[in-house]
């Protein structure tokens, strides 16, 4: 650059300042959206589309039947418990999920596991979840689901494959585990810089919510270390592993607390009950008694991360509240205001990051602010600031928060295929989460004003200043820079 810079004429370096003032003043003009085709909020739904299930007891576990119109397709959940898994085991919950489809089980092996599956089924895969309670704080559900599809002809055959994953899974090839075990750790470590705002926001909300603990815990960057552990023993060295993971499947796979959901079509349902009673009744239902867990107090962190990346991805997390109190539409409603009419343009247009981003999500309690793939991290910082004061002040347009309320719906009303919708409301009937909660969401997300928005700025994100988390995932030369900067606001550096 000293030595571009050295040919230029006078001339020359003029017309870079003048193209400079150019593009600022471009980037601060008032845009004219009265040109633009738009929905108003007259034309958003007024209710949500329910989606009917009806619910019994197969072999005394909960089943949860949806009618949709699946095109002969079977898509079945079975959702276990996961609460009453001892501390010392909840880290290999996510890579027992990971395993669970990849090795034997009933005598056979590995590979003849996986013919019968591509043989009969769409795929089999485990996954663990945390549900956040609607109604409270620090009330995270933890649960396991193994989910299978195959066409109506193949349902018996996938219902028996999944009665040998749940009844005698086998864990003893350790080969096998080794190898899995490092394509789950390429797989993490190649997803940080296409995911470092993800893993910098959960590390950033780690202390603030018990949800936001478990879920670093399960896949954050403890996870990504946990595995790198793990992977970088020997075959011989995972006998223990494999032991753990026996007994991970005794207390996971069909415990008492065990619900279902099938999704078909309804003339179907008849002709699916014998296969799947017959799983049903094949499992342990052990019992699934809560582990006792610790009282869980929020707690404000200042993180750095070092990763093999060559630019930032700065988190910034304020704790809300919960999903029924009424700041939670306005809060969602913010987010989509400031990452569309500040962030974007400080932290994108400006600051030359790939993405300004900002996020509420009222089922967790948590807001955020984030960049994508930044190259000015200490500056992003500062935009977070200026966001804050932007919002308080209540410099929007009423156009700007019409498109933000249309925003939020886009998120709510998204399109879901017939088993998604399904997938969706089994979910929210387990977390507890009613149709008559979202439908008051909804009438509030419509009712949402200026006064409003500036309110929960000002109640959040200005007076939870001090409360709230900062986490950065960067290169560590980006951030032993950034620290010469921040003096005594430095970011403590830990490695990947």
């Amino acid at each position: 650059l000293q030595a571009l810079a050295a040919r230029l004429t006078p001339e020359q370096k003029q017309q870079i300042v003048e193209q400079a003032q150019e593009l600022q003043e471009a980037q601060e003009m008032e845009e004219d959206l009265s040109v633009l085709p738009t929905l108003e909020l007259s034309d958003i739904p007024a209710e949500e589309s329910p989606v009917p299930s009806r619910e019994e007891k197969v072999e005394r576990v909960a089943l949860s039947w949806f009618d949709q119109p699946t095109n002969g397709i079977v898509y079945f959940s079975a959702q276990s418990e996961a609460a009453h898994i001892p501390a010392d085991l909840r880290t290999f919950v996510p890579l027992f999920c990971a395993l669970l489809p990849q090795i034997g089980a009933a005598g056979l092996s590995y590979l003849e596991m996986a013919e019968r599956m591509s043989a009969a089924t769409g795929g089999i895969r485990a996954s663990a979840s945390i549900l956040e309670s609607p109604q409270a704080m620090d009330a995270p559900h933890t649960v396991v689901t193994v989910r299978g599809k195959a066409l109506r002809r193949n349902q018996d055959k996938m219902f028996a494959i999944l009665t040998d994953l749940f009844t005698a899974p086998d864990f003893s090839d350790l080969t096998r585990l080794h190898t899995v075990i490092n394509q789950v750790k390429t797989s993490m470590e190649n997803s940080i810089p296409g995911s470092g705002h993800t893993y910098a926001a959960r590390l950033a909300a780690s202390q603030l919510t018990a949800g936001g603990k478990l879920r670093e815990e399960w896949t954050g960057i403890s996870q990504i270390r946990f595995i790198k552990e793990i992977a970088a023993k020997k075959p011989s060295e995972l006998s223990d592993l494999a032991a753990k993971m026996q007994t991970l499947a005794g207390l996971l796979l069909g415990n008492e607390g065990m619900r279902c959901a099938l999704t078909a079509e309804g003339e179907a349902f008849d002709s699916l009950r014998p296969a799947l009673s017959a799983f049903l009744q094949s499992l342990n239902k052990a019992p699934a008694t809560p582990a006792t867990r610790d009282a869980f107090s929020p707690t404000s962190v200042r993180k750095g991360c070092a990763a093999a990346v060559p630019v930032s991805y700065v988190a910034r997390i304020f704790r809300t509240g919960i999903y029924t109190q009424a700041d939670a539409a306005p809060l969602m409603v913010l987010a989509k205001l400031l990452r569309a009419n500040f962030l974007h343009r400080e932290i994108r247009e400006k600051g030359g990051a790939y993405g300004g981003l900002a996020g509420a999500d009222p089922e967790a309690g948590l807001f955020s602010m984030l960049s994508y793939r930044d190259p000015q991290l200490t500056r992003t910082l500062k935009v977070y600031e200026q966001a804050v004061d932007w919002a308080v002040a209540g410099q929007f347009a009423d156009e700007e928060i019409k498109e933000a309320i249309l925003a939020s719906f886009s998120d709510l009303d998204r399109p879901l295929s017939p088993s998604g919708k399904a997938s969706r409301e089994f979910n929210h009937q387990r977390q507890g989460l009613t149709l008559a909660m979202r439908q008051t969401f909804r009438q509030r997300l419509l009712a949402v004003d200026r006064k409003a928005l500036q309110r929960v700025a000002e109640t959040y994100l200005k007076q939870g200043w001090q409360d709230s988390s900062v986490a950065v995932v960067s290169g560590e030369e980006q951030l032993q820079k950034a620290n010469a900067e921040l003096g005594e606001a430095a970011f403590p550096i830990e490695r990947i």
